[in-house]
């Protein structure tokens, strides 16, 4: 494994996630929340896994296909083109940047479990039922804690209607018996070691807005239209002044962007879901199969920028010239693969193959005469 290698499967990685957060994107709207919700945690989790799971089977399997793709195409080079170490060190450089990037972003992380920490214990919730409820100056319903999590509620909200807290707090108790603050944590420990995989946020938005969609109708199945409407309202105010405590946990609010999917679930439940047009349909299938070649095409180049970088020692290319028998055009690639190594001096040679008792090929070469 190398530097070179594991930032070629990060790239992979979000050329992946690109191509299923635009599949996603495209045919959202006739999916149900549960359905989505299940591509989506699907779709996020390969995308971070995608980055190691490459890096381990590189040099296994993959990386000497690539190579051997890349050797093919050495025609394009002049006849001998030297390693370039500079890569290699581009490479960890970059490498470097993004480990102290990430270490602060699990800093950050931190932070914010030991804030949710501090606040549960600052709480007195009522203990008659599970998850335990409280009430604080919090701008929106949330769900803060892991093992023993407790609902806590605006003190402005207990002048709604009873129907409308009563809602309020089974949207919360749902989070809690889904264990949603367990995959938060999760996805945004995910989110903090791959800072540079935006599509990993794209889809932990699509992932936040199911989940909110199907705890609202846990806490909504067989309201009247009044508490609907009070439900919505509070949903609106939480959306204005939530999104600096999201950190701490599951609230109500999800994000802005799926606000009018919510709001048609929520105040006109009977209302049919569309299925997808064939359009879109086509389109999403397009988007995960330009994904997919994409970091097929690039693994492919990053195998071939370890071997430009020197470290897998030179490629050499035979090209048979027409009218000559055994005489090959030798062209190079990757240079030496130790310093004080005589350079290989491209041009044509005789050419003889033999393969030892062992099986192991041995290549001979002697200079002919230039053509």
């Amino acid at each position: 494994m190398n530097a070179l290698t594991v930032l070629t499967g990060c790239v992979c990685g979000v050329l992946v996630g690109t191509g299923m957060a635009a599949a996603l994107a495209r045919v959202q709207d006739g999916l149900s929340a549960r359905v989505r919700h299940a591509f989506g945690s699907a779709a996020f989790w390969l995308t971070a896994a995608l980055p190691p799971l490459l890096v381990c089977l590189g040099d296994a399997s993959v990386t000497p296909n690539a190579q051997a793709l890349w050797g093919a195409t050495t025609a394009v080079f002049s006849d001998a083109l030297p390693a370039q170490p500079w890569l290699a060190t581009l490479a960890r450089g970059l490498f470097c940047a993004w480990m102290a990037v990430a270490a602060a972003g699990m800093c950050r992380l931190a932070r914010q479990v030991w804030r949710t920490a501090g606040l549960r214990r600052a709480l007195r919730p009522s203990e008659v039922t599970w998850p335990a409820v409280a009430t604080a100056s919090v701008p929106g319903p949330m769900l803060i804690g892991y093992r023993r999590p407790v609902v806590v509620l605006p003190e402005m909200m207990q002048a709604c209607a009873p129907g409308v807290v009563q809602a309020l707090v089974r949207h919360e108790q749902a989070h809690a018996a889904r264990w949603d603050n367990w995959r938060l944590l999760a996805e945004n420990a995910a989110m903090a070691l791959l800072p540079w995989c935006v599509p990993l946020r794209a889809l932990h938005r699509m992932l936040a807005a199911a989940r909110e969609e199907l705890c609202d109708a846990m806490a909504l199945r067989g309201a009247d239209e009044p508490t609907r409407i009070g439900y919505a309202q509070a949903l609106v105010h939480a959306l204005r002044h939530a999104a600096k405590y999201r950190a701490l946990g599951s609230t109500m609010s999800g994000p802005m962007s799926a606000l009018r999917r919510r709001m048609d679930a929520i105040l006109e439940p009977s209302c049919a879901m569309a299925s997808p047009p064939w359009r879109q349909r086509g389109m999403a299938g397009m988007a995960l199969s330009t994904g997919a070649l994409a970091a097929a095409l690039m693994w492919c180049i990053g195998g071939g920028l370890e071997t430009v970088a020197g470290l897998h020692g030179m490629t050499m290319r035979f090209a048979p010239l027409d009218g000559t028998s055994g005489v090959y055009r030798v062209t190079t690639l990757g240079g030496p693969a130790e310093t004080g190594t005589r350079a290989f001096a491209p041009g044509p040679y005789q050419i003889r193959f033999a393969r030892t008792p062992s099986g192991e090929w041995v290549v001979t070469t002697r200079p002919a005469a230039r053509p």
